[in-house]
């Protein structure tokens, strides 16, 4: 087929077989936003995602707005070495629009030093140079799978099913405690139940909650020694191991739920025996999570656990934001449910 060169007004000089991001086309576009025309990151990226329409140029921010706004495609690769501190600026305030792509960004050595607002948005990741195949596959595949902002799980439909049984529940748990000491050895468990599936509730209104989350920078590893305390009260064996000294940009209150959420995953659906709560950093950057130690033999058919639980800790991971880290043993049993912030994002 011949192709046809387009010009975006505002500079997006493209190479392409259709008008550029046409209605009918548009949610299936992958913009690759890079001066330098790198030959075989467009084949990885096209690699990546084959059923896309891979359409390559540099990058101005009028030719961004533009496409944004006329016909918002399905995601998006930038190279930030390329953009100014106010195209980052701009690029991280249409980051709210309700058809905002999901966002790779390539970062060097100056990473997003003045513009660290888009770390905190959950359909961005950071692709460090020098970039590999792999790593360009795995930000994608992170930040594709989310719904744009605001639509996760449907966000209204979660908000109404938490009030909805929120008051049931309470009202459940009044009736218990107002039981008083008729059974301890029935009334504990059952008080301990409810509570547990009001936090589940909360997590999940977390999860779909529309607005942005609250960065800051934080020591993971005092999160982790709550960590800790919420598993010893709920009756675990766990071991704690810190590596000091290290911090991240992460909203706290998400990071507390998605950590109760992993811990819930392994106590549920693991192997069984003592989990392991890890804080470590390697050159890659930073991680945190639960680990449990394989098991022996394959588990029985159809003890997979429920798609709830994984799909709300990759949730709340994208929203700290952070990496999630799901490792299953025999392809079934969870044996990690972690957190990992890359080196540009410490």
């Amino acid at each position: 087929m011949r192709r046809a060169g387009r010009l975006i007004p505002g500079g997006l000089a493209v190479t392409i077989h259709a008008p550029l991001l046409a209605p009918e086309s548009s949610s299936r576009t992958v913009l690759l936003l890079n001066p330098a025309e790198d030959a075989a990151l467009a084949a990885a990226l096209r690699d990546t995602c084959p059923e896309a329409r891979i359409v390559a140029g540099p990058f101005t921010l009028e030719g961004w707005l533009r496409a944004l706004y006329e016909a918002p495609p399905a995601g998006a690769v930038l190279d930030t070495a390329a953009l100014s501190l106010s195209d980052l600026n701009g690029v991280a305030a249409t980051r709210r629009l309700p058809r905002a792509p999901w966002l790779v960004l390539l970062v060097g050595d100056r990473g997003l030093a003045g513009c660290e607002r888009l770390l905190g948005d959950p359909r961005t990741a950071l692709l460090p140079r020098p970039w590999t195949p792999a790593g360009l596959r795995a930000a994608v595949e992170r930040v594709r799978g989310l719904t744009p902002r605001g639509e996760s799980f449907p966000g209204p439909f979660v908000e109404g099913l938490v009030e909805g049984l929120r008051d049931p529940l309470t009202a459940l748990a009044g009736y218990l405690q107002l039981l008083g000491d008729a059974d301890r050895a029935l009334l504990d468990p059952a008080l301990a139940a409810a509570a547990d599936l009001e936090q589940q509730l909360g997590h999940a209104r977390l999860a779909a909650r529309p607005a942005a989350p609250h960065v800051e920078r934080l020591d993971p590893a005092d999160l982790l020694r709550v960590a800790m305390e919420d598993a010893t009260r709920a009756g675990l064996e766990v071991r704690l191991q810190l590596q000091e000294g290290l911090r991240i940009d992460a909203d706290p209150a998400v990071l507390r739920a998605a950590l109760a959420c992993g811990r819930r995953l392994l106590e549920r659906f693991g192997p069984g025996g003592p989990l392991l709560l890890r804080l470590a950093h390697d050159a890659d950057g930073v991680e945190a999570g639960w680990h449990a130690e394989p098991p022996a033999s394959a588990p029985p058919e159809g003890a997979e656990p429920p798609a709830f639980l994984p799909t709300l800790f990759e949730r709340l991971a994208a929203r700290v934001p952070a990496e999630a880290v799901l490792d299953r043993a025999h392809d079934v049993v969870p044996v990690t449910a972690a957190l990992r912030w890359t080196a540009a994002q410490e």
